[in-house]
């Protein structure tokens, strides 16, 4: 079975450190330009609500503001406490998830993986970025992290993806 070493052959960013997304968050826009794919995760730890919603945006430069689109996603709605917390469910596909993203479910210490190809972007969009809207003003604990693969200019040192 082949390996992936995401420090060598992949790239790692941070989307949002360990936030309160009360009120929502909104990433730093990241660009697809030299990779295939990305794999996007974002958990939740302490929720005193659900949160409303995860989108994504495909932009046209770093400024952001784009347009809303449909993606891949698994789902560990399994609480963190419970024995199976690392299995991720089916794939639920763009089609039934559409623009208007998922709603996450109201359970502390869940994570969902979010799969887009370079190739899903409309032309002239090469940015990305993800929006965790939160109307509720509780507190809700939130991270993530974008996984980059299939690099079309590979080598042991990546370049960056937010400014290029």
């Amino acid at each position: 079975m082949p390996k992936f070493n995401i420090a060598e052959e992949g790239h790692v960013v941070p989307l949002f450190y360990p936030v309160n997304v009360a009120g929502g968050a909104t990433s730093e826009c990241f660009s697809m330009r030299e990779w295939e794919h990305v794999s996007i995760i974002i958990c939740y730890g302490a929720t005193a609500d659900a949160t409303t919603s995860i989108t994504v945006k495909e932009c046209t430069s770093k400024a952001g503001g784009g347009t809303l689109i449909a993606y891949d996603v698994y789902k560990c709605e399994t609480t963190g406490a419970a024995a199976n917390c690392d299995v991720l469910g089916v794939r639920v596909p763009a089609a039934t998830v559409t623009t208007a993203g998922i709603n996450p479910a109201d359970t502390d210490n869940i994570f969902y993986v979010i799969e887009i190809d370079a190739s899903q972007l409309s032309d002239g969009y090469e940015w990305l970025e993800v929006i965790l809207l939160n109307a509720a003003a509780n507190a809700n604990l939130a991270t993530g992290f974008a996984i980059f693969s299939g690099a079309r200019y590979g080598g042991s040192a990546s370049r960056t993806v937010l400014d290029n």
